[in-house]
């Protein structure tokens, strides 16, 4: 036979109660994201992406490093601010080049 109280844990929450929980829940799953995807980032080494923007053998991989640049600077700005004089010289001259060619 089971107690008030146990029939009490059994019984659907309140409405509130239960969107509140939800709530909470889902905010748990974006800070555990935010986490992996934050160990994921600092796993990577951005003088690296720099170098790999700076030598990219076409646009396409360039691009993409940039695009990698973008996000680790959204994630890491102080890391990446170090970096901007070297990825504005390599636009430069990409720029540059690609005048030479139109």
């Amino acid at each position: 036979m089971q107690t008030h109280h146990q029939l009490h844990l059994a019984a659907p929450l309140p409405a509130p109660v239960a969107k509140q929980q939800q709530r909470k829940q889902k905010q748990q799953q974006q800070d555990s994201s935010k986490t992996a995807s934050s160990g994921a980032l600092e796993a990577l080494s951005l003088p690296l992406v720099v170098r790999v923007a700076q030598q990219a053998p076409d646009a396409a991989v360039r691009n993409a490093a940039l695009s990698l640049l973008a996000v680790l600077a959204a994630a890491k700005p102080q890391a990446v601010l170090s970096h901007v004089l070297e990825v504005g010289m390599m636009l430069k001259c990409v720029f540059l080049q690609a005048d030479t060619y139109g």
